[in-house]
């Protein structure tokens, strides 16, 4: 079985001795004929790569934020110590809405996680 050169886009395939006459993968004699191809185009696998590589980093800078976010949630307990109204003597206000994003945040990692 000898492999050769498609004629429309250079791929290699595979035909058999007595195949002389085929000239075209399979994908290429399937457009030529009105069929659609199951091969996507070469623009859409370089797009898809990059999709894909857009994703693992975007994957890992989550996997980050969560790391980080475990990290914070462990020492929530401390900080809403160091934050409480009373700590802050003139600043209670601002201190009391940090207290307040501290404990929401919290809640909201307790039910996630």
């Amino acid at each position: 079985m000898p492999h050769v050169d498609c004629v429309d886009c250079g791929d290699e395939f595979w035909r058999e001795d007595d195949e002389w006459w085929k000239k075209r993968c399979y994908d290429c004699w399937l457009e030529s004929k009105g069929e659609i191809s199951r091969r996507p185009s070469k623009n859409e696998l370089t797009d898809l790569r990059a999709d894909n590589l857009d994703l693992r980093k975007q994957l890992e800078c989550l996997r980050q934020i969560k790391d980080d976010l475990a990290n914070l949630f462990q020492y929530s307990g401390f900080l809403i110590f160091a934050c409480h109204p009373d700590r802050v003597p003139g600043k209670e206000k601002v201190a009391h809405e940090v207290l307040v994003w501290l404990n929401a945040k919290r809640e909201q990692f307790r039910q996630v996680r």
